[in-house]
């Protein structure tokens, strides 16, 4: 494990190059002069570093002890964050899959075509996470996009915000 030590002087730069002054005037206003960097290495196939503990201190060096407690800390930091992302990516993997299995019982269930369109727009807004969907087919007559269903939800309600039919040009879509 690379540790990384310097002065005070090199983080601010580098924190005015990744343009965060709220952590510059932090570091003004702790009076630090050194900062030494303990990287957060997760140890998969890629050993590939997650991440940077920032330790800082008006004095240079830590010692042996030190140091090694420090590698601790961040391995165990490192491993939090990797667990975390884990637990996450298991979240989002079930809740996609309640979606789809949502979704394929309002298809099976539904009477109509609008029924079923009805059905998709809700579980995309659910599982991606945002307020409105469109399903628009492609008029070969008119060389237009016709408006199929769109739906917006706000405040736990379904609008249909673009009336059935609405046909748009490409160079007027919306």
């Amino acid at each position: 494990q690379r540790v990384v030590e310097s002065p005070v002087a090199a983080w601010r730069q580098g924190l005015q190059n990744a343009a965060v002054p709220e952590i510059i005037e932090y570091l003004d206003s702790c009076g630090v002069a050194y900062g030494t960097a303990f990287p957060l290495w997760h140890y998969d196939q890629t050993e590939a570093v997650t991440g940077i503990l920032c330790v800082l201190t008006d004095k240079p060096g830590f010692s042996k002890d030190e140091q090694q407690l420090l590698s601790l800390i961040s391995s165990q930091v490192a491993l939090a964050i990797h667990n975390a992302q884990l637990f996450q990516a298991e979240q989002q993997g079930r809740r996609e899959m309640e979606a789809l299995y949502q979704a394929g019982l309002a298809i099976t269930s539904a009477q109509t075509n609008h029924d079923v369109l009805r059905a998709i727009i809700q579980q995309i807004v659910e599982l991606v996470g945002v307020e409105g969907c469109g399903i628009y087919r492609w008029d070969e007559d008119s060389d237009r996009l016709v408006t199929e269903l769109f739906l917006d939800k706000r405040a736990e309600n379904w609008t249909a915000r673009v009336p059935h039919g609405t046909a748009y040009s490409l160079s007027k879509r919306p």
